[in-house]
């Protein structure tokens, strides 16, 4: 009898904590963040409250950075810019003029496929080598690494070995699918104090990001970039 009283009880227990495990990775889905990898030190959310944290990733093409810039001027907002070290090198100018308007750069290395491709000690080199020609370019610090691929794990390792900060998103607008309508419908799950949402420069991005601009300050939030 006390046997299968103790066999109960053990698997209530179990059941409970289950439970409780499920309840947690639900929560963090369920506000948008991605869950880290076990002891993963990714920066997912800014400290800051009252504020959301914009990243445009340049992972591709940059016809659109130009409008963009222009939008941001007239919008009077800074964020954060996501360059990888060989477009930086291709678009001198427009990287300059990225710093020249107060953004803040972020590296994702040599190339957007780097976290993927490389080894953990080819991605630290190739994140060290970014950093440094960005910077020799603007004359600015780049401020952090975005990391583009699931391997968190990796690409915090080798993103602390180049000696920067590992940066994630809250929220990916998901630029690259969709109309301008459906990128702002994306854009209202990033209502909340500390997001950092990631957008690539795509025309429907452009035609969203005036509204989605407005969008958050009518929520009372501040748009920063990621730094802040």
């Amino acid at each position: 009898m006390r046997t299968h009283k103790f066999q109960r009880l053990r698997h209530t227990i179990i059941n409970v904590m289950l439970i409780a495990m499920i309840a947690l990775l639900y929560c963090a889905m369920s506000s948008g963040a991605s869950v880290p990898a076990t002891g993963a030190d990714i920066i997912y959310k800014t400290e800051n409250k009252g504020t959301v944290a914009l990243e445009c990733v340049i992972a591709w093409d940059g016809q659109y950075i130009a409008e963009i810039l222009d939008i941001l001027r007239t919008e009077d907002a800074r964020i954060s810019f996501v360059v990888q070290g060989s477009w930086a090198d291709r678009n001198r100018d427009m990287l300059r003029q990225i710093i020249s308007d107060g953004h803040s750069i972020l590296t994702c290395g040599m190339n957007y496929e780097d976290t993927a491709s490389l080894s953990q000690e080819e991605l630290a080199a190739s994140i060290k080598n970014a950093a440094a020609l960005t910077e020799q370019i603007t004359g600015s610090k780049v401020t952090a690494y975005y990391c583009p691929t699931d391997d968190v794990s990796k690409a915090m390792r080798a993103a602390k070995k180049a000696g920067f900060d590992c940066v994630r998103c809250t929220v990916d607008l998901l630029s690259a699918r969709g109309n301008s309508e459906e990128i702002k419908t994306r854009a209202k799950n990033s209502l909340q104090d500390g997001s950092i949402v990631a957008f690539t420069p795509t025309a429907a991005l452009t035609e969203a990001l005036s509204d989605i601009l407005a969008m958050y300050r009518k929520a009372g939030l501040s748009v920063c970039g990621v730094e802040c």
